[in-house]
């Protein structure tokens, strides 16, 4: 079979469900309109932020949706999602990556279900009431409490995002639950040997429960050579070669996480506060901002991947993890 032009790979990418598995806090919503994303998931809450924050970043976005109907949609089922692909629009998945809006009170997952909540972390890099992170030592593993946080998600239909957790917090995880999870944004640790990043074993638990490894871009996370020099898109893509050797082409997405429209003041209260990047590089080359996003298929296909792999990597793996995962009887 002859191998995809990247004219082909362009068209493929324009006419398919791609799903940006970590889109972060961003209101650059022209920038994934015109690559033709169909729907990404956006961070309301991270780090420590509580229920005030999220709430906050609630409002922001309904207002958008609001504010610009032609162009935007709230994603609160599958539907919306074909919905959204259909009528050319940006598909908003309302994400958290930790717990702590929560509070004290796993039943708050019912409210936030209602305003529109579809995936979350069980912790950032700190530890939280359900378990630690990944830069807590030691890791101590799934709590009681992250145990009951887990029960109500699974029965509220949201969808369990292990990125960020310590390694046996996820493991614990992993064991505990009855659904699929994803890692909406992590990298192989044996390509980048960073606690960030998954064992082998944990990426391979994560595909046996049926979910899917969304692939970062951050440099820091991706840089495949030793973590002395700026990582490229060829680091991308050899940690998404390596994720699909290890999970299957079935467990394999995009969860580039590229800060764009990631305002000037937030970077600043970030690194201010002590989120500095190590080596000061904010981008991978190639992967700048979102207007990047459709070269991941042109790299596809330039590594010999066919349509119907490119178009799973796109989109169609977290869509059938959040079939299995979402509830439409509650909404």
């Amino acid at each position: 079979m002859s191998q995809i032009t990247e004219e082909e790979a362009r068209q493929i990418h324009n006419e398919s469900i791609v799903i940006n598995g970590m889109a972060g806090t961003t209101y650059a919503f022209d920038a994934f309109l015109q690559t033709h994303q169909t729907a990404a998931v956006l961070t309301l809450a991270a780090h420590n932020e509580d229920w005030h924050r999220a709430i906050e970043l609630f409002k922001n976005y309904m207002a958008a949706i609001i504010a610009e109907p032609e162009k935007m949609i709230l994603i609160q089922s599958v539907d919306d999602i074909y919905r959204a692909h259909q009528e050319k629009k940006l598909g908003l998945i309302f994400g958290f990556q930790t717990s702590t809006p929560v509070g004290q009170d796993w039943t708050n997952l019912w409210l936030f279900y209602k305003l529109g909540l579809r995936i979350m972390q069980l912790t950032y890099m700190n530890r939280t009431l359900c378990g630690d992170g990944c830069l807590e030592e030691p890791d101590q593993g799934l709590t009681f409490f992250g145990k009951r946080m887990i029960t109500v998600m699974n029965q509220v239909g949201i969808l369990l995002d292990l990125s960020h957790c310590g390694w046996k917090t996820a493991e614990d995880a992993l064991r505990f639950t009855n659904k699929p999870v994803v890692c909406s944004h992590t990298n192989p640790y044996s390509k980048c040997p960073t606690r960030r990043n998954f064992p082998d074993d944990l990426i391979k638990g994560i595909a046996e429960s049926g979910g899917v490894m969304g692939i970062n871009a951050h440099p820091m996370i991706c840089t495949t050579r030793n973590g002395l020099t700026r990582p490229d898109i060829s680091d991308y893509m050899d940690c998404m070669e390596y994720m699909i050797e290890v999970a299957g082409i079935d467990h394999v997405g995009i969860g580039p996480d590229l800060f764009h429209g990631f305002t000037l003041w937030e970077e600043a209260r970030w690194h201010t506060g002590g989120y500095l990047l190590e080596g000061g590089w904010k981008t991978t080359q190639g992967l700048e901002d979102e207007h990047n996003i459709p070269q991941v298929s042109i790299e596809l296909a330039k590594r010999g991947y066919s349509k119907d792999a490119i178009q799973k990597i796109l989109g169609l793996n977290f869509l059938r993890v959040f079939k299995e995962v979402w509830r439409n009887d509650i909404l």
